[in-house]
């Protein structure tokens, strides 16, 4: 936690290397003095008690008890990583004891989900949503309202709220206090939605408003450094009192420090708009007409090093022609976009007609091989069976042939028999025996073994 000289003391820091507040303490020691010089300038009240909501390291309260004689400081500080800082910054403060609240305003809970932007410290908040290049943090902080705060350590002449897109939810947490107190606020007036929320709510309670915007480097610092930063960097808040409306001296006047008055929301819409906030380092300081020129350049894309060139540069387009041919380009953009997704569509189901074609040829090729495959199959089958009457129809003529030969010696053997003399001699015993047929039986069945003796003989 290093220490370094400024203007409202030695002040602990959090990180003088690439915190953006650290850096321009380191460098210029002092940050937003112009902002303090304008506050300090517009505060009635002699002795007025302050409360600082958002301190962060302190020195908007202790620049303004350099410049004014205050009764009361009472800072308030969520970041658990600054609040250490902030309570050993707080003991330089002039003829005072601040009072350091370490607490959240306007926030329901008492562990709350916040982030900021890595080197901006200050830039801690818990409306702003984690993501987007910003730092998650958890923060377990007592949860207080405006109204309680100011029952605990007010009444306040002056509160003043850089809370980082929480100050709609703040100051509706004190509506009695807003519209009935004597109270003036100041508050960090950023281009955003609850800036513009912010402003409807003061003015519904009566307030008068005018917006301050001031340059972030100014060359009457601390330090006497002549080089910004940031160039061309605003910052900007709202001065709400029902006092008579704050001036702006020469001296702030001098320094590019803008004052408008504000009745209506639409009013600070159109300051925000007019007030810059960052450009080329080349434009710092210049005066109006070469502001314009190198803008202008800057708009038509022409270069330094290839001035002049050929041909004369093409003149600037109004803001609303600029718009007309955004408008054309896009239409014919949506009107391309709506025939390639025509076309698209077209050649998706063209693609998906021929995968379809595919898959039925594919089933067609496969019913064709496997029909083929049958038909093999079948072939083999006939040529076997073609191949079995083949060899059947050869015996059968094998067996007509010895079925022949068998009769034509049947009819011999008969031939030969009959006209044997044998056969002949026998012929009346046969005749004889035939007319008795019990002795023919008898004596067949007394030959038998004789004739198996033979038969087996010969065999």
């Amino acid at each position: 936690m290093p220490e370094i000289a400024t203007r409202y003391g030695r002040l602990s820091v959090a990180d003088t290397a690439s915190d953006m507040i650290g850096r321009c303490l380191l460098r210029y020691g002092e940050w937003a003095q112009l902002e303090i010089r304008f506050v300090a300038s517009a505060i009635r009240s002699p002795a007025a008690r302050i409360c600082d909501i958002g301190a962060f390291v302190g020195t908007f309260g202790l620049g303004l008890a350099q410049l004014r004689s205050l009764s009361g400081l009472v800072f308030v500080e969520p970041n658990a990583i600054v609040t250490p800082m902030l309570r050993t910054n707080a003991r330089l403060a002039r003829g005072i004891e601040p009072i350091v609240v370490e607490a959240a305003i306007g926030v329901p809970a008492d562990t709350h989900a916040a982030s900021y932007e890595p080197g901006n410290l200050g830039s801690f908040s818990f409306a702003l949503p984690a993501g987007g290049g910003r730092v998650a943090a958890v923060c377990t902080v007592p949860s207080i309202g405006l109204g309680q705060l100011r029952r605990e350590h007010g009444p306040f002449d002056l509160v003043k709220i850089d809370a980082e897109g929480s100050a709609t939810s703040i100051l509706a947490g004190d509506a009695d206090g807003l519209r009935q107190g004597d109270c003036c606020y100041w508050i960090a007036c950023d281009e955003t939605s609850d800036s513009l929320e912010v402003c409807g709510l003061l003015l519904g309670a009566g307030l008068r408003l005018q917006y301050f915007a001031y340059p972030s480097f100014s060359p009457s610092n601390f330090l006497k450094d002549p080089e910004p930063i940031y160039p061309y960097a605003y910052e900007a808040g709202l001065w709400a009192s029902r006092e008579a409306s704050a001036q702006l001296d020469s001296a702030l006047a001098d320094e590019g420090c803008l004052l408008v008055p504000i009745t209506r929301v639409e009013d600070l819409r159109l300051a925000l708009w007019r007030t810059p906030r960052f450009g080329l380092p080349e434009w710092q300081g210049q005066p109006a007409p070469v502001l314009a020129a190198l803008a202008g350049r800057a708009l038509r894309g022409e270069d330094w090093e290839t001035f002049p060139a050929a041909e004369a540069p093409p003149p600037l387009i109004s803001v609303a022609r600029l718009r007309g041919q955004i408008a054309e380009a896009e239409t014919a953009l949506t009107a391309e976009r709506l025939a390639f997704s025509t076309r698209l569509a077209e050649a998706v189901a063209a693609l998906a007609a021929e995968r379809e074609a595919k898959a039925a040829l594919l089933v067609e090729l496969e019913a064709a091989h496997e029909a083929e495959e049958r038909a093999r199959q079948i072939h083999a089958a006939a040529e076997i069976l073609v191949a079995d009457a083949q060899e059947r129809a050869l015996c059968s003529e094998d067996l007509q042939r010895a079925a022949e030969a068998r009769a034509s010696l049947a009819e011999a053997i008969v031939a030969a028999v009959v006209n044997s003399t044998t056969w002949r001699v026998t012929g009346a015993l046969r005749t004889w025996l035939a007319a008795r047929p019990r002795l023919a039986r008898s004596l067949k069945a007394a030959l038998r073994p004789v004739n198996r003796r033979l038969r087996m003989t010969r065999d």
